[in-house]
């Protein structure tokens, strides 16, 4: 099983809303810049998911596997968007240290799955 998760913080913290959220995430998916989306701290980004899947394998620095846990890649575009896509993951859990490391930075989940973002950032660092 395949599992998307997309990252993007809006600059004044604004919360969430479903159609300008779907509507933001339709235009990032595509390489557009969105000009009310925060820049990120993408070098961090991808320090804190090394960190928070040390026990994985890193085959560069977008690529992360595991024997048993399955595989993810990191895409990164405009300084601004961050998309996880899990492959070959049964278990979903494997998924919660990515999506509370980004919280952590300020940077809520989007799932496009069920098109909702979840926007309890609870601390930025």
């Amino acid at each position: 099983m395949s599992y998307q998760l997309a990252f993007w913080a809006y600059p004044d913290g604004r919360r969430s809303n479903r159609v300008a959220d779907r509507r933001t995430y339709l235009k990032l998916i595509k390489g557009r810049r969105v000009k009310d989306v925060a820049p990120l701290d993408t070098d961090r980004v991808l320090d804190e998911l090394s960190i928070v899947y040390g026990t994985w394998r890193r085959t560069d620095t977008y690529h992360f596997s595991h024997p048993t846990h399955g595989s993810f890649d990191v895409w990164i575009t405009g300084g601004t968007f961050v998309v996880l896509t899990f492959h070959n993951v049964k278990d979903l859990t494997v998924m919660d240290p990515a999506i509370q490391t980004l919280d952590a930075l300020g940077v809520p989940l989007y799932d496009p799955q069920v098109d909702r973002r979840f926007p309890w950032v609870a601390r930025a660092i």
